[in-house]
């Protein structure tokens, strides 16, 4: 074959040269054809026997759906948040399956379905039967003897309840199980691989009913139950201690009620300076009018000219009539003493009497008090000014001094507010952290009393409906037919690997070759070129390997 590779080169010419990799590769895989092929087949038979190492894998596989609430966002931070809202989720599918990644879960699948099952080497005979091929058999007695060598429930060691079965165990089944999500969904998967296929089936049985109980006693709200109650005492305790502490702060300030003691003061300091304002403003006028009175009187006249009226004396008519009603009114008055009353004659005086006292009334009405005797007159009196210009500077005088006083008053009243309200200003801002403080902790009794109100209704969840939040919505399937190892894949893989091996061992057995092998190479080394190729014939190829034999033989001896 390598001759007709030379002759076909010889034939294209060697265009391509001793070093093109075309040409590398094909004298190469050309002249070391037998070890590519051994290569080939020795990857073929690796691939097939490591296959042989596998043991058959079932898988079952289960679903879960995940529904999140308030049960698991009630943590002991989160339970005291009144206005938690169970839709505003902090716990999601990655923090659930970081959950069921934890150990314990494995330990408990390991109990439940036992160490000695999990531990116990794959055995292929137990599914032959009469009509398995006899070279299948062989092949099941060679696995069971390369699985059984390592199966460790064969010593007489072995206890099933020791802690390292059961360690061992759990560790089985966590390589045997994978639980991923379903892209952009709440449902967890359970992809279980096992060399049997009830086990499959009753590993994710397991790995399901197992996480669902560490699921709800992760999550289960009674275990917040004590934090909440020791801090819901706490808080009725700090409620206690800031209302003494506000009691005794108002009875050191002296007050009942702060806020509205203060606005009183504030409203009446205003009143006093607006009533003080107002009197120094009429203060002011007062003292204009008395200067004005004052200028008016030292330019007024002692005496001045008067027209006199006529003299005026009292009407002795209107005089009579005066005591005529009176002693009619009288009469009257006594009129039961002398005649019964209701009688003829007593009903007959007093129409008498009344009917007289309406005529003195008329005529009392048309005649004057004072009647005048003579004519006007002038005359020389008093300067009527001089005494209304005292009297009133007299009253101006009066209003300014109890004004003066008011203003003094008021002024020692408004010291007295401003000292009073100084010293509620003074308890303000402790009254104000104290009632704070107070209400901060009544707010916290309360919101405490609900987050336990919740957790109660939580917990009674827990014990009596043993509701939750994982939803089996596929149970584990049985695998009727195995799913695993892919054996042609290895023998494939095999293969390649070997072929690759092979060119590559090949390749590189060329390279280092450094014989002139090639007309290309001998005309590039010797700068001219050839005329012609002698072909090799096969027996001058055997011919020239004996004599270079004996040529080696003579000069060894």
């Amino acid at each position: 074959m390598a001759e007709d590779f030379d002759s076909d080169f010889e034939e294209t010419g060697g265009a391509a040269g001793p070093f093109d990799v075309r040409s590398l590769l094909l004298y190469g895989v050309a002249r070391s054809r037998l070890i590519v092929v051994g290569l080939t087949l020795l990857g073929v038979i690796g691939g097939l026997a490591y296959s042989l190492t596998l043991p058959n894998q079932y898988t079952s596989v289960g679903k879960i759906l995940l529904t999140l609430g308030a049960r698991e966002n009630l943590t002991p931070e989160a339970s005291v948040d009144e206005d938690f809202d169970a839709r505003k989720q902090r716990i999601g599918v990655r923090e659930e399956m970081e959950l069921l990644q934890n150990p314990e879960v494995d330990r408990r699948v390991a109990e439940r379905i036992g160490p000695e099952r999990l531990l116990a080497a794959y055995d292929p005979r137990r599914n032959d039967g009469p009509n398995t091929p006899w070279i299948y058999r062989r092949l099941h007695d060679l696995q069971a003897w390369w699985f059984g060598s390592d199966d460790p429930t064969r010593s007489t060691n072995f206890d099933p309840t020791s802690p390292l079965a059961t360690e061992g165990a759990a560790m089985v089944a966590a390589s045997t199980t994978n639980i991923f999500n379903a892209s952009r969904t709440n449902i967890l998967i359970f992809w279980t691989d096992a060399h049997d296929p009830q086990l499959a089936q009753d590993i994710a049985t397991a790995y399901m009913e197992v996480s669902q109980e560490w699921h709800q006693e992760t999550y289960a709200a009674e275990k917040n139950l004590p934090f909440i109650t020791d801090r819901l005492g706490d808080a009725m305790e700090e409620v206690k201690l800031t209302s003494d502490r506000y009691k005794d702060h108002r009875q050191d300030c002296g007050f009942i009620d702060l806020q509205a003691q203060r606005s009183t003061l504030l409203t009446q300091v205003a009143e006093l300076e607006l009533e003080n304002e107002r009197a120094k403003i009429r203060l002011d006028e007062i003292k204009k009018e008395l200067a004005k009175a004052e200028e008016q009187l030292s330019g007024a006249d002692a005496m001045v000219e008067r027209i006199l009226p006529p003299e005026r004396v009292q009407n002795p008519r209107y005089t009579s009539l005066i005591k005529q009603l009176e002693n009619l009114n009288n009469d009257l008055t006594n009129l039961g003493s002398t005649y019964k009353e209701g009688s003829p004659s007593f009903l007959s005086q007093e129409a008498n009497l009344k009917e007289r006292i309406k005529r003195v009334e008329a005529e009392l009405g048309k005649t004057d008090y004072y009647k005048e005797f003579g004519e006007a007159r002038p005359g020389i009196v008093e300067n009527p000014l001089i005494e209304e210009l005292t009297v009133k500077m007299a009253e101006l005088e009066r209003e300014r001094e109890g004004l003066a006083i008011a203003v003094e008053t008021r002024k020692e009243t408004l010291r007295n507010r401003h000292e009073a309200l100084d010293a509620v200003l003074a308890c303000d801002a402790t009254h104000r952290l104290l009632e704070l403080e107070v209400s901060s902790a009544e707010q916290k009794v309360h919101e405490l009393s609900s987050a336990l109100d919740r957790a109660e209704q939580l917990g009674a969840i827990d014990r009596d409906e043993q509701m939750s939040n994982l939803a089996v919505i596929q149970t584990p399937t049985y695998p009727l037919t195995k799913s695993g190892p892919d054996r042609w894949r290895y023998v494939f893989l095999g293969l390649v690997g070997g072929i690759f091996a092979g060119v590559g061992l090949a390749v590189l057995r060329q390279m280092l070759d450094s014989r002139v092998r090639y007309p290309d190479t001998l005309e590039a080394q010797l700068g001219v070129r050839l005329l012609s190729v002698v072909p090799e014939e096969r027996r001058w190829k055997s011919r020239g390997g004996k004599l270079k034999k004996k040529a080696l033989a003579g000069s060894a001896r």
